[in-house]
């Protein structure tokens, strides 16, 4: 779906083209098998399809050019270029009928491409099928987010821009990353926050809501509220020392021998699904905050001295636990 400027909307479906003007419809029962939509200017479309990517006239839905003969996946325009994706990866279109093929400028670009969007600074996002986000801006590939840099699924279906957030969906949840952090910093939202499925094939945000569409149906929620309703508690499983175990009490000694130690701890937190961030730091040894994942702390080979463990959980909607301390 498309809104033009003067609010026409143009759907595309298996059939047909359907155009809504004024609450008047119109059909266009020659285009079949329409995968994307794109605005090329207030009088024109840019339309892919299973066959080809055609460029459509607007007031009579007639067709006076064909861009690209072969099987679209997803269509954009942005910049004078059209960009026409494919189950072969992406390539960049100009009005005299060259090309360039993308994907010879990184791997990710060679796949299935399935969602393109401009955020304001004119970098073009690209949502693949099994290879990530790929951010292209100046002719250069700027970045790429996979499931090893935080991103739920590397199997990307949507993409939507709000404000300074990316929203992603993928075939294991809704991924909002933070545009302005480096590294970008990713929020999941999977069924364990409520959501029906952790496929998310469309995403939709508006004034905080966000909308998604799932093969369980449309659903929608209120970010904030599910974040005011999580809580974030964390709890000291164990201390050892060359493994015995040692009192959990808020303050104990060591004798020399006894230099190493271990710090055993978990956050039980709601709708988390696990994403914690665990903040700690020993003073006397080193005083800056520290960030792991990871339920234990080993040291082992303190020096003599005094120190003091402090120690708070944070969940995945930023709500952080008591802070704890052992000397």
């Amino acid at each position: 779906i498309v809104v033009m400027p003067d609010g026409t909307i143009f759907s595309a479906f298996n059939s047909f083209i359907l155009k809504l003007k004024n609450n008047k419809p119109s059909f266009d029962f020659k285009i079949r098998n329409a995968k994307s939509l794109a605005i090329i200017d207030d009088n024109n479309l840019l339309v892919g399809t299973a066959r080809y990517a055609i460029r459509m006239r607007t007031s009579d839905m007639s067709v006076p050019d064909t861009l690209w003969r072969e099987r679209c996946s997803k269509v954009f325009f942005f910049n004078y270029k059209y960009y026409v994706g494919t189950l072969n990866g992406l390539y960049e279109l100009h009005d005299d009928k060259s090309y360039r093929y993308l994907g010879d400028y990184h791997p990710a670009l060679k796949r299935r491409i399935t969602d393109m969007l401009v955020t304001p600074d004119s970098t073009l996002w690209i949502a693949t099928n099994d290879h990530g986000i790929v951010a292209y801006k100046n002719d250069k590939i700027t970045s790429a987010i996979t499931d090893d840099k935080g991103l739920s699924s590397n199997i990307c279906k949507s993409l939507f821009y709000d404000g300074h957030y990316l929203w992603a969906g993928t075939s294991h949840g809704l991924n909002r990353i933070d545009l302005q952090v480096q590294p970008y910093a990713i929020r999941k939202y999977t069924t364990t926050d409520g959501l029906p499925s952790d496929m998310i094939n469309t995403v939709y945000v508006d004034k905080g809501v966000i909308y998604l569409g799932t093969p369980a149906g449309l659903t929608c929620f209120n970010e904030d509220i599910v974040a005011a309703s999580s809580i974030c508690n964390l709890k000291l499983l164990e201390i050892s020392s060359s493994g015995r175990s040692l009192p959990s009490d808020s303050s104990f000694h060591l004798s020399s021998g006894d230099n190493n130690i271990r710090f055993g701890y978990t956050a039980i937190s709601m709708k988390s699904g696990g994403d914690i961030i665990y903040h700690y730091r020993i003073k006397g040894l080193n005083n800056e905050w520290q960030t792991t994942r990871e339920t234990n702390l080993d040291y082992q080979s303190l020096p003599g001295g005094n120190y003091e463990l402090e120690l708070y959980a944070e969940n995945k909607y930023g709500i952080k636990s008591q802070l704890m301390r052992v000397s």
